[in-house]
């Protein structure tokens, strides 16, 4: 029998873990919205792009799923291989290309000793691409860019660097990562250097248009993410703003490349949004858009006009969520916004059933019936009825302090103010402003709740001792219970004490602040209310009678 409650109580406990945690969002919240956007299958891109010719955005998507532990991850990791064996049978100059630095992710180990020889940059100097060059991999098909880098190699006498900077320049035009506008603007630049490329003005030219390039080779660790990058640069402004989003994180690179691979498809304009949004927000920035991949490009947009959402609010891991209960919260969602209010409140009424129920099973019967049975009350023997509603009446309870921490969990923002209370006017998070409280929330929320119960509890077992004593006249019990007011007051004094601490918080957070004002003040009026109706008034009526 022992065995068979604890049975029934593991499974009502988990019942209603997994009912608490269907989030109540408001239905016109930016989360809310981005949750109604539909997924969006990034194996199914990775096979897309594969068959366009493009391997190494396939092989960015498709790294994506197997690292996130999507759920075709098998497929992505099949896919992959397939990637791999594509350009292992080609053997040309550009499949070598579009392998590098892949061998490294694949072979995984240790993550320090992968750091020697890991980036596109060290490819170049003593790597794959540095054989490329010098077996002429790159001068096949010449033309006037290529041919203009061939006339200022003299220029690596004076200043050594160039030469890794030059072999990676023809590397990035003959694989196509150098659009036409950044092909030009370089262009113009060698014909200006050609004249004399070991002049002080040639290598200062040099250093300001071609050396950033090579800078951002030292933060890609794939050529993928080298040429995903480096194809959104226009000049050579763009590319130092580029390597500077780049070289935020250690994984910041990768992560841009797979952003910027999504917006590829929808063409600039999505790119350059999404660029803009990283250059205000910074790795902020980019970690939310890296968390809306599953998205798509819709995501990604919607997040790039929504600053104040964060990887938090986004469910940035995915992996970390049941399968079974991100069902369940996007079943929830849809009956909420097709029924509205009605969904909510049967979602608090089960929680106060399985609440109730789980108080019978795990709380000893003695305990129970010491609550409804007091001496000299209208219940002298309790029956299961009496049980069952005084565990309901526990459980809705329950269920009202839970729909109170809910509110607090939710986005602490004012209507129609939600980026003001985010962002500045220049998109950029101001210092001390936060959309989301919702932990210290929380936190206070249940600080507040626990004050309570042990005010509460401590006034409750004063009125029990004059209700046990049962030696003593009426009269002076009586007494005693007129002399214990003061103490039934005590809750609202303890309510009105953490509201004005909660208003002396109120320049940490705003949001926390009216929460934990508001909760203190509901909980001890309802505090008090509860011990003066349930507990002092028939224990005084009864004391009265009997004088």
């Amino acid at each position: 029998m022992k065995m068979l409650k604890v049975c029934w109580g593991l499974l009502l406990f988990g019942a209603l873990v997994f009912v608490v945690q269907l989030v109540d969002l408001p239905e016109d919240s930016p989360t809310a919205k981005y949750q109604r956007l539909p997924d969006v299958s990034l194996r199914t891109m990775a096979e897309a792009e594969w068959a366009a010719g493009r391997a190494e955005s396939a092989l960015l998507l498709a790294d994506y799923v197997i690292e996130n532990d999507l759920t075709d991850r098998a497929d992505a990791a099949a896919l992959r291989q397939k990637v791999f064996a594509q350009l292992a049978s080609e053997n040309t100059p550009v499949s070598r290309l579009k392998a590098t630095g892949w061998a490294a992710v694949l072979a995984g180990g240790n993550s320090f000793e992968n750091l020697a020889g890991s980036t596109v940059a060290d490819s170049v100097l003593y790597g794959d691409i540095a054989n490329l060059a010098r077996q002429g991999g790159f001068e096949g098909n010449q033309d006037a860019f290529i041919t203009g880098l061939n006339n200022i190699r003299s220029m690596t006498e004076v200043f050594p660097p160039a030469d890794g900077a030059i072999m990676l320049a023809k590397a990035a035009r003959s694989a196509g990562a150098l659009n036409e506008s950044l092909t030009k603007q370089l262009s113009q630049m060698l014909s200006l250097m050609q004249a004399d490329p070991k002049s002080a003005l040639a290598v200062e030219k040099f250093k300001e248009n071609f050396m950033p390039m090579f800078e951002l080779a030292k933060r890609c660790r794939t050529w993928g993410e080298f040429q995903t990058i480096l194809q959104q640069a226009d000049s050579a402004d763009q590319m130092k703003v580029l390597t500077k989003m780049a070289s935020a994180t250690p994984g910041a690179a990768k992560s841009l490349s797979q952003v910027l691979t999504i917006t590829a498809r929808e063409g600039r304009v999505t790119a350059s949004a999404c660029l803009d949004h990283i250059m205000r927000q910074g790795p902020k920035g980019l970690d939310s858009l890296h968390a809306a991949l599953g998205k798509g490009a819709a995501g990604l947009k919607f997040v790039a006009n929504h600053p104040a959402l964060t990887p938090q609010s986004l469910g940035r891991a995915a992996k970390t969520r049941w399968p079974m209960l991100n069902s369940m919260q996007e079943n929830y969602q849809s009956l909420r916004f097709q029924y509205g209010a009605a969904a909510p409140a049967l979602k608090y009424l089960v929680i106060a059933i399985l609440c109730g129920l789980l108080m019978l099973v795990v709380v000893p019967g003695q305990y129970l019936e010491k609550l409804i049975a007091r001496p000299g009350g209208p219940i002298a023997a309790p029956g299961a009825i009496h049980y069952l509603l005084s565990a309901l009446a526990v459980g809705v309870v329950l269920s009202g302090l839970a729909y109170l921490l809910s509110l607090a969990w939710r986005p602490a923002v004012e209507p129609g103010s939600v980026a003001a209370a985010a962002v500045g006017a220049s998109g950029a998070p101001l210092v001390g402003q936060r959309g989301d409280s919702g932990f210290l929330s929380g936190t206070v929320v249940l600080l507040s709740l626990a004050i309570h119960a042990v005010v509460w509890f401590y006034v409750r077992g004063k009125i029990r001792q004059v209700e046990d004593d049962e030696s003593t006249a009426a009269t002076l019990r009586l007494k005693r219970l007129e002399n214990l007011d003061v103490f039934l007051d005590l809750p609202l004094f303890t309510g009105l004490a953490l509201t004005v601490i909660a208003f002396i918080l109120i320049a940490l957070d705003a949001g926390m602040s009216r929460h934990f004002a508001y909760t203190s003040t509901v909980v001890g009026i309802l505090s008090s209310v509860s011990l003066r109706i349930r507990y002092q008034y028939p224990l005084k009526e009864r004391l009265i009678q009997m004088k």
